[in-house]
């Protein structure tokens, strides 16, 4: 009977333990998953921290952004108002001492190493300076361009004052901006621009009464 009665007690002791085991495995996994849910959270909530500081960088870089280039059209649009004085002055300083030189020059000196031109030379410069070559249109206007590297200017006609301005603002950068230039091919200068080349000679008072005789153009 006491053999009976100790066997039990060891059966109740066992399912005791048992019972207690599978509490605590149960305490343990519930633990688990809140420790795990509660990793996931924090998880979440810093990826969506990280995609809001992203989202907030990248307008922040692109307001930058937008303020500079809006401060820099403010500078560009104070400064073409200038360098369209600037220029149209300049235009109207060699307007004058072209028509200066006009009244002065003569007959080619020799002295100064300028020939007579034939008819033939004539003929391709007349052809030549019958197109713009910076816009392609008829030209109205003969004007001298000062072209720093060759420290001398050359006579170019075009169609209009705008052309004039822009190329003289063009080689007013540094050279290594130019697209434009004065190249000598053979025994010529030609300017070469956005529309074409043309046939050029220097400046000087023989030739700009020669090329307004052979043009009929403007001398600006």
């Amino acid at each position: 009977m006491d053999d009976y009665i100790g066997i039990l007690i060891i059966i109740i002791i066992l399912l005791l333990v048992c019972y207690m085991n599978q509490q605590t495995n149960a305490k343990i996994e519930i633990e688990n998953n809140t420790y795990k849910r509660s990793f996931e959270e924090e998880k979440l909530i810093e990826g969506l921290e990280e995609e809001q500081e992203e989202e907030q960088q990248e307008e922040q870089e692109e307001q930058e952004e937008q303020e500079e280039q809006e401060e820099q059209e403010q500078q560009e649009e104070q400064e073409e108002p200038a360098q369209e004085e600037t220029a149209q002055e300049e235009t109207a300083t060699v307007a004058e001492t072209v028509e200066e030189v006009i009244v002065e020059v003569g007959e080619p000196s020799t002295d100064s190493g300028e020939i007579d031109y034939n008819d033939e030379l004539k003929g391709k410069l007349k052809e030549s300076h019958s197109k713009c070559p910076h816009m392609g249109k008829t030209t109205k206007i003969s004007t001298c361009i000062q072209y720093p590297p060759h420290n001398t200017a050359y006579i170019v006609s075009v169609c209009c004052d705008t052309c004039i301005k822009e190329i003289q603002h063009h080689f007013k950068q540094p050279q290594s901006e130019h697209k434009y230039k004065f190249e000598k091919e053979g025994d010529h200068h030609y300017f070469h621009s956005k529309s074409g080349k043309q046939m050029v000679l220097k400046c000087t008072p023989y030739h700009i009464k020669l090329m307004k005789e052979i043009t009929g153009n403007k001398i600006a």
